[in-house]
C-alpha cells in the first residue's frame, strides 16, 4: 500500500481524502501539512492520519511515501519541487502554471523515457524508475495536439 502525505486539506483536499481512505487498496493518506492545522485537525483525526504545518518534517518522514499537492495554487511548484528534491513522487493535483499544454509530440511521439531525460537534465539529478506492468489504461502513444505548446514555448 502506497503511503501519501497531502499538502492542503481544503476543498480539493478533503475530496481527495474522502474518496481514497479506507476505500481504496492501494493508497493511504498517513500524514498532511497545511497553513492552519487547526482547522483541520478532526477531519485528519477522522480519517486516521495526522496533521502538521511543517511541510519538511512531513517530507523526512519515511512513513511518507509519495505527496499530492492540492494546497494554493500559487504555491504548487515549491511544494512539488521540495517533494522531488526529498526523493518522494508528487501528484501536484492543480495546474502549476497558468497554462495547461500537451506536450506529447505530436505526429512525432516523445518516449516518457526522453521526457524524464530531458527533466533530470534540467535538475542535474538522475531519475530512480521503478518499472511497472503496462497497466491496461495506460497508452502506448500518444498524438496529442502540440501546437498551443509550439506557440507557448516556441
Amino acid at each position: 500500500m502506497l503511503q501519501v502525505g497531502i499538502v492542503g486539506l481544503g476543498g480539493w483536499g478533503k475530496r481527495l481524502v474522502e474518496s481514497v481512505q479506507g476505500v481504496s487498496p492501494h493508497v493511504r493518506f498517513v500524514a498532511a501539512v497545511t497553513a492552519t492545522p487547526s482547522k483541520s485537525e478532526a477531519f485528519a483525526a477522522g480519517h486516521g492520519f495526522k496533521v502538521g504545518k511543517d511541510l519538511g518534517a512531513m517530507l523526512a518522514d519515511p512513513a511518507v511515501q509519495a505527496v499530492v499537492s492540492t494546497g494554493p495554487a500559487g504555491l504548487h511548484a515549491a511544494h512539488s519541487l521540495a517533494a522531488i528534491e526529498a526523493g518522494k513522487p508528487v501528484l501536484a493535483v492543480k495546474p502549476i502554471g497558468y497554462e495547461i499544454i500537451n506536450l506529447g509530440g505530436g505526429r512525432n511521439p516523445i518516449s516518457l523515457r526522453t521526457i524524464i531525460g530531458w527533466i533530470e537534465r534540467v535538475l542535474g539529478k538522475t531519475a530512480v524508475i521503478a518499472a511497472q506492468p503496462f497497466h491496461v489504461a495506460d497508452v502506448k502513444d500518444t498524438w496529442a495536439d502540440i501546437a498551443k505548446a509550439g506557440r507557448l514555448l516556441g
